[in-house]
């Protein structure tokens, strides 16, 4: 049984989701976001684990897994029939979705243990930091010249607003009308302002 998660430790679970796929991508340290998808799942993996322990974690997930594996490598197989295939991409390919497959199960786990007040506050915090990030952007502050119109750690702003939107749809349910209205027109208004950019 997974322990209640506070907001505190929700807060850095939430940007790893959201930051590290595509910060390693920035960062050039990879040439495609899998790389740094496939680490943010694994470190969800082990918050997991560290949590609940490793038979409550990988149990049920890592079956579902296994058989999404074998169906894939029974198509692979298939698919060799009718010509040459990169049989290192597609078995990475294959391990790649496994570890996708376990993260996302420990993380609805994890994100169901915790208290409906401290979910609220990590994305509202989350958001914030978001929001940050998109003001930053727009100001020319600390944006390296390397990508077309970058969003550190987003690449492009609509890379930005792919994080953003599932929490700006939950965090400001709970808030009256008016500050919901004004975190959804400051976001408006950043994505605007980050679409006209050069």
């Amino acid at each position: 049984m997974h322990l209640p998660l506070r907001a505190a430790r929700l807060l850095p679970l939430f940007l790893l989701v959201v930051l590290l796929p595509t910060a390693l991508f920035y960062a050039r340290l990879a040439t495609s976001m899998s790389a740094g998808v496939t680490v943010a799942c694994l470190m969800i993996v082990a918050i997991g684990v560290l949590d609940a322990g490793i038979r409550r974690t990988l149990g049920m997930p890592f079956k579902v897994a296994a058989w999404v594996a074998a169906l894939l490598a029974g198509h692979l197989v298939l698919a060799s029939t009718f010509g040459p295939i990169d049989l290192v991409r597609g078995i990475g390919s294959i391990f790649m979705l496994m570890v996708l497959i376990v993260a996302a199960h420990v993380l609805a786990t994890l994100i169901m243990a915790a208290s409906p007040g401290a979910l609220k506050q990590a994305s509202m915090r989350c958001l914030g930091v978001l929001g940050f990030i998109g003001v930053m952007a727009i100001l020319g502050i600390a944006q390296p010249p390397s990508w077309e119109k970058p969003a550190f750690p987003f690449t492009e702003p609509s890379h930005l607003a792919v994080a953003v939107a599932p929490f700006l749809v939950a965090a400001p349910l709970g808030l009256r009308p008016l500050k919901r209205t004004a975190w959804l027109l400051a976001f408006v208004v950043i994505g605007a302002l980050l679409k006209n950019l050069r």
